[in-house]
C-alpha cells in the first residue's frame, strides 16, 4: 500500500470531520435560538462514511 495514498486519504477525512463539526457549530447555534417546538437539525454524515467506504484496506502481511 502506498503511504501517500493513505496519508491523503486520512487527510482529506479530517477535513470532512473539520467540516462537518463547523456545520454542527452552526445548526446548535441556530437551534439555540430557535423556539423549541422545531426538532433539533442532525449532521450530513454521508461524505464521511462514504470516504471511509473508499479507504483502501492495507496489506499487513507483509508485516512481522
Amino acid at each position: 500500500m502506498d503511504a501517500k495514498l493513505v496519508i491523503t486519504s486520512f487527510d482529506e477525512l479530517r477535513k470532512l470531520i473539520i467540516e462537518q463539526f463547523k456545520n454542527l457549530s452552526k445548526q446548535m447555534e441556530v437551534a439555540k435560538s430557535a423556539p423549541a417546538e422545531q426538532p433539533s437539525p442532525t449532521a450530513d454524515t454521508s461524505q464521511i462514511e462514504e470516504l471511509i467506504r473508499n479507504i483502501p484496506q492495507p496489506n499487513l502481511s507483509n508485516l512481522e
